[in-house]
């Protein structure tokens, strides 16, 4: 049906405030659409061209709060309604539907009513405040539409939207093919901003802020977008997540707040089958679970924030969701994981639970070969980015493995002329690409153009 095909996806929000409601609006008899700019609150009216049902705070004007309320007035039956939002900068390729106990499912499932065979009136946060800081640059599209209950033939159906910005107008570099070199940084030494030996893991946060992890004394220092030193912090590989915790794998899983205070330890490395022998690499998805890459023995280890073992996956091999060597893993705005397949120089997809989806790649120095892939990072409209250690250049590719583009680092000559190569790599919400040299000690950054 026709609102079906309108529904995009849903990202959401809080704003308290009273609506006062009036007489009843009647049940939808033919196709009716409406559209209105952004607005804080929501406006409850029986006149279908005067209601404007959802409001989302403080964003609508500029501010830093997103704070999502549905208002609607009371309907003269029964109706189904429907809540929807599409958000292209965070998944471009679908369009989720809020479910009645208030989780998200692909608009290609099936269609389940946000609230069923009811007569209203909706006076409703949904979830709660959120900084526009945690939301990836980009336009998002709001839908809410009413139907007799039980039935898709008429409608009405409102659209809005808001828009997340940063400095410049941010659209986050995301469909860039040409990136630029900005700045570099870092030195040999054992002091704030150097490196005693090469960096051996990289993440940014939603801030801006840059992790490297193997510094001096096995630390991980924290420092501005532009390289200015802010902190040290643990060490070991690392990874941040959403909420900008960091998550590092030694002996022990240590999870810290962005301030570096412990908030969380569970031991995990052993010779079990639950546990690793040697991590190479850790990252968080966005539910808050752990992946981590036992790269002895060549599979991938889950477990939840709080370390209870889920699930585990791969053996060694070249057949689908076999691995050799894997070094580097990430993942996307959908929890799908992808692993960085060093001995068999290709990259690997699965699902949040192992599932396998596709792969590509294979030795060489064309367009999607690789020379030992390492490094791994996905942007916020899930494109795919990998170095190698057998080259200076960075691949950047969809998510299904499809080439973008590809560019070369800088010779920053803090290496021998016959080391070359990438070992780690991070994007930030701008867009912007940082990457560890092989054998040296600077941070590379790059920015798409414009």
């Amino acid at each position: 049906m026709m609102f079906k095909k309108s529904f995009l996806f849903v990202v959401a929000f809080v704003f308290l405030s009273g609506v006062t409601y009036a007489a009843t609006m009647p049940v939808p008899t033919g196709w009716d659409s409406y559209t209105y700019e952004p607005i804080v609150h929501p406006v409850v009216s029986t006149d279908l061209s005067q209601a404007k049902p959802i409001g989302v705070g403080s964003v609508a004007e500029g501010g830093d709060m997103l704070s999502l309320y549905v208002g609607l007035s009371q309907l003269s039956g029964a109706v189904d309604v429907y809540f929807a939002l599409y958000a292209p900068s965070i998944d471009p390729n679908n369009i989720y539907t809020l479910k009645s106990d208030n989780t998200f499912q692909l608009l290609s499932a099936v269609l389940e009513p946000w609230k069923g065979n009811t007569t209203g009136h909706i006076d409703e946060p949904l979830f709660g405040d959120i900084p526009t800081s945690l939301l990836p640059p980009g336009t998002y599209y709001l839908y809410l539409a009413v139907t007799p209950a039980f039935s898709l033939d008429t409608y009405y159906l409102w659209t809005t939207y808001f828009v997340i910005q940063r400095d410049g107008g941010g659209g986050g570099g995301n469909g860039a093919t040409t990136y630029d070199f900005v700045t570099k940084w870092g030195s040999i030494g054992s002091g704030d901003g150097q490196f005693m030996v090469g960096p051996l893991s990289l993440a940014v946060d939603s801030l801006g802020y840059v992790y490297v992890g193997g510094g001096a004394n096995g630390t991980t220092q924290k420092f501005t977008s532009d390289g200015i030193f802010v902190a040290k912090l643990s060490g070991g590989a690392m990874s941040i997540d959403k909420f900008d915790n960091m998550y590092t794998a030694g002996y022990s899983i240590e999870k810290f707040n962005s301030d570096g205070i412990l908030l969380d330890t569970w031991s995990a490395c052993g010779i079990g089958e639950n546990q690793y022998l040697f991590a190479t690499a850790i990252v968080a998805d966005s539910s808050g679970n752990v992946y981590v890459i036992d790269e002895v023995r060549n599979r991938i280890l889950k477990f939840t924030s709080n370390g209870t073992f889920i699930t585990k996956w791969g053996s060694q091999g070249t057949g689908d969701g076999q691995l050799y060597v894997p070094i580097g893993i990430a993942v996307d705005s959908s929890n799908n994981v992808y692993v960085a397949d060093y001995g068999n120089n290709r990259i690997q997809k699965f699902t949040s639970n192992g599932t396998f989806v596709t792969k590509w790649g294979s030795l060489g120095s064309g367009k999607g070969q690789f020379a030992g892939p390492k490094g791994i990072a996905v942007d916020s409209s899930n494109n795919v980015y990998v170095v190698e250690v057998g080259s200076n250049r960075i691949q950047k590719f969809t998510s299904n493995g499809s080439f973008i583009t590809s560019w070369d680092a800088q010779d920053t000559g803090s290496r021998p002329s016959w080391v070359q190569g990438l070992l780690y790599i991070a994007v930030d919400s701008s867009g912007n690409v940082y990457v560890t040299e092989n054998g040296g000690y600077y941070i590379q950054k790059f920015a798409p153009r414009k």
